[in-house]
């Protein structure tokens, strides 16, 4: 026994010892790629030489010299000006605007620039519902998306579901009109629809609608226009269709992720997925994946209604959101978000304040949810590990979803990763919570730009316009802000260098009004990392993605040029070359 330890132990020793001779080994990348500069979003190693791609996930990050080492007879090699990772979209209505651009769409402008008049948008609205046959349709029904709520005042217009009626000589009457505008928090609807879904068109003194948003007249009879939690109610009860079939809402799925890509976008947190009658767009979204067509990752919102919360128990509610998500979860789709709406919006006076509006004393705007029914809603959501994302616009609604994120840590004794969206009016003490509390915040920066008619001046005091829209204060405070767009897919500024201009300059470079409401203090670093690893960390996927680093998905663009070495003002011109999703190109921009 011990002649055959003597024999094995210098065999052992020889071993080894050729083992640490031997020169480390490398396996070949798919995809390696160098760039003049590289920004990772990787606090331990924000700027690197190269990396190396291999299944769709980073293998090597760093060295140029060492990530050659990674390349093969069939790697592919390239070589770019600047590279960072692709963005992740945390708030916007992007699948269910495709889905309307698929219906009676409206381009809300001109070729000129100028918002439609009322009598275009309703020859437009005719005109589609002849050349479809609408009228004599199965199942009669006519949606539209696209004007502009900005174009009613602009032409002194109202719009009322009588000029709907009248149309192809008043048969339109007979069939359900539904109209969304380019926010979808209004839409314009003919008379039927309203009475399908059961909203009296005259309102007698005293009583009061089904669900707020049912717009009126003085003597109680109903506009044509609805907003805000009123859309839902009545396309759910005035129509019970799908807005299209099975093809439509594919086409819509991959129309929007075109979009995405094209602006430099791998990840979309789509606030609205319920928003019509049917399960469309879930299952678009997972039919899609699982044909491996799918070039983002998606989050979905369901938008918990006061009258469905008021007509159904939370828990059946509940239910039926954990069933979207264990029938529609798939490799890049992931239902686990409740939306909630805690107010409107500042400038129609239904943002809730703290303090009352200028043009009212006794005014504080609209509070959609009381605290306790808040709170109940955020527990037992929380309980499932579904996150909350909730619409605040006022410092009241702010302090209101603040509250019931913090009630809900503390029963529950963990820091869930609930978010806040807009939050336009923070004050100090919810930031300080937002903070400690580890709250989401995705804001909306291009919200910053001054209006030509300086609206807010008749809304809130001048001491409250100098706190508004503080992504800059919350960034500096060390909140997880991240960016959020909620603009429709037809305009800007929606690509990541666009908006990145916009959030370091303060105004939106889309208006043509490059007017900032104060100083933004931000870097080139924070506005990437805004749009990248805070993104991924709001959705818990910061192992996963958001980052160029060694075991993520190599989801990443590059350009010709980099943000770094240029003015704020000329950012806005850097464009968006290729954009690259788990190792694969999804969008090449033909130069």
């Amino acid at each position: 026994m011990k002649k055959k330890l003597l024999i094995i132990i210098p065999f052992l020793c020889m071993s080894f010892l050729a083992s640490c001779n031997k020169e480390q080994t490398y396996p070949v990348a798919d995809m390696v790629v160098f760039g003049d500069q590289i920004y990772t979003a990787n606090s331990n190693e924000e700027f690197i030489e190269a990396f190396a791609v291999k299944d769709g996930k980073y293998i090597y990050t760093g060295d140029a010299n060492i990530a050659s080492k990674y390349i093969g007879k069939n790697t592919s090699v390239y070589n770019y000006a600047f590279v960072m990772p692709s963005a992740i979209e945390t708030h916007a209505h992007f699948l269910l605007e495709n889905a309307f651009f698929q219906t009676c769409y409206l381009n809300a402008k001109d070729e000129k620039g100028e918002f439609l008049d009322k009598k275009t948008l309703l020859n437009c609205i005719e005109k589609y519902a002849i050349d479809n046959d609408i009228i004599d349709s199965e199942e009669p029904h006519l949606f539209g998306y696209g004007y502009d709520q900005r174009s009613i005042p602009a032409n002194l217009e109202l719009l009322y579901r009588e000029d709907l009626d009248a149309l192809c000589d008043g048969k339109l009457a007979d069939v359900p009109v539904y109209i969304a505008e380019t926010s979808l928090h209004q839409a314009w609807v003919n008379t039927l629809t309203l009475k399908r879904a059961g909203i009296k068109i005259t309102l007698p003194k005293g009583e009061s609608d089904p669900v707020s948003g049912i717009l009126r007249d003085d003597d109680g009879v109903a506009l044509g226009v609805i907003q805000n939690e009123a859309i839902s109610y009545v396309l759910k009860k005035g129509f019970q269709y799908p807005i299209l079939d099975d093809d439509g809402y594919q086409k819509a799925v991959k129309d929007t992720c075109y979009y995405l890509n094209q602006m430099g976008y791998t990840g979309h947190y789509d606030a609205w997925t319920n928003f019509d009658a049917s399960d469309g767009l879930y299952k678009a979204l997972y039919d899609v994946d699982e044909n491996n067509e799918l070039s983002c990752f998606f989050t979905t919102c369901y938008n918990i209604t006061t009258y469905e919360y008021n007509s159904t128990k939370l828990d059946d509610i509940l239910d039926k959101v954990e069933g979207y998500r264990n029938d529609y979860t798939n490799t890049h789709v992931e239902p686990k978000f409740i939306k909630l709406f805690a107010d409107g919006v500042l400038e129609s006076g239904t943002g809730f304040l703290k303090e009352p509006y200028l043009f009212d004393d006794q005014y504080y705007g609209e509070q959609i949810w009381k605290q306790n029914e808040m709170d109940e809603i955020v527990l037992e959501s929380n309980k499932r590990d579904l996150l909350v994302h909730t619409h605040v616009l006022g410092d009241a609604s702010c302090e209101e979803a603040v509250n019931a994120y913090v009630k809900s840590n503390m029963q529950l004794d963990k820091k869930t990763r609930n978010s806040l969206a807009h939050c336009i009016l923070v004050d100090e003490p919810e930031r300080q919570l937002i903070k400690s509390q580890e709250i989401g915040v995705a804001v909306n920066a291009g919200w910053l730009s001054d209006t030509s008619d300086h609206i807010y001046d008749l809304l809130i005091k001048k001491e409250l316009q100098e706190q508004l829209f503080p992504y800059d204060g919350l960034t500096k405070l060390g909140v997880k802000t991240a960016v959020c767009t909620d603009r429709p897919c037809s305009d800007g500024p929606i690509d990541v260098f666009d908006y990145m201009g916009c959030m370091l300059l303060g105004y939106d470079n889309s208006t043509g009004n490059h007017v900032a409401r104060r100083k933004v203090d931000i870097t080139v670093k924070d506005a990437i990392n805004m749009m990248t690893i805070n993104g991924a960390w709001m959705a818990n996927y910061e192992e996963e993605r958001g980052s160029i680093e060694v075991g993520k998905f190599a989801d990443f663009i590059v350009s010709d040029f980099s943000p770094f070495n240029c003015a704020f003002n000329i950012i806005k011109d850097i464009e968006v070359k290729a954009t690259v999703f788990e190792g694969k190109f999804v969008y090449l921009k033909n130069d």
